[in-house]
């Protein structure tokens, strides 16, 4: 899903497990926003609940973040794919 945003801040983008029902796997969404692009996954199963945000910024910058909490690129990428193994995905 792609959607187009103004600029928000990046805790906007979590997701509250407890309000609103995401289906247990991992799911993907786009947001394009004027100066930057934000890929989030979304991580639900028995035993984790993240939201994994990846900002990507028109002048090149890129952040990651699990749960608003800053990671580094190479933990924002092997904890998805810890997760993806994990359900068979």
């Amino acid at each position: 899903m792609i959607q187009k945003k103004g600029v928000k801040d990046i805790n906007d983008y979590k997701i509250d497990f407890d309000k609103q029902f995401i289906v247990e796997g991992i799911s993907q969404d786009t947001i394009v926003e004027t100066n930057r692009t934000v890929y989030r996954t979304i991580v639900k199963s028995q035993v984790e609940k993240s939201t994994y945000i990846k900002v990507l910024y028109s002048y090149g910058g890129s952040f990651y973040f699990k749960n608003g909490q800053s990671l580094t690129e190479n933990t924002f990428f092997m904890e998805i794919e810890a997760h993806k193994k994990a359900l068979n995905k």
